[in-house]
């Protein structure tokens, strides 16, 4: 296996992350919303809560720093030209899911724990701001895969 394929492995383990958690965590965001027992769903959204901030902090964040490394790494590597059009797009989306979206997840769920404490109603407002959030996340994510894929450009 030559350097350049073990960056690309690496970096698409950790795409596979940052698809991946997502995509549950919006699972789950939309399966606390559409419960119908105030009670039950404030329980979900707690979980929910604990189960996201983890989620950050011990899979989305290190595998976005290990994504753009080893993504960097691997163009270097291979001289590509970070010109192209489908480079140009995953650096885009990560930069904006990075610097943009990430500190407004964090402000979400800050929010979801005040909401929380003032009762599901309140935390229920928030939830559906932060699924909102997530579902526009993932869709960028998921064309950035698109386009590391099909490298159009």
């Amino acid at each position: 296996m030559t350097l350049y394929e073990t960056l690309i492995f690496v970096h698409v383990l950790a795409a596979a992350m940052i698809v991946g958690v997502p995509a549950l965590m919006l699972a789950l965001a939309i399966r606390t919303l559409a419960t119908p027992d105030p009670a039950l769903a404030e329980d979900r959204a707690r979980n929910l809560a604990a189960t996201s901030k983890m989620g950050a902090r011990a899979l989305i964040l290190p595998s976005a720093v290990v994504l753009i490394v080893a993504g960097v790494w691997a163009v270097e590597n291979r001289d590509l030209d970070f010109g192209q059009t489908w480079l140009t797009i995953g650096m885009a989306v990560w930069f904006i899911a990075a610097v943009v979206l990430g500190p407004l997840h964090a402000l979400n769920g800050r929010a979801l724990a005040r909401g929380l404490a003032a009762g599901w109603g309140a935390a229920r407002r928030v939830l559906v701001r932060e699924t909102t959030l997530t579902a526009v996340e993932l869709a960028l994510v998921v064309f950035a895969v698109w386009a590391m894929v099909t490298k159009p450009g």
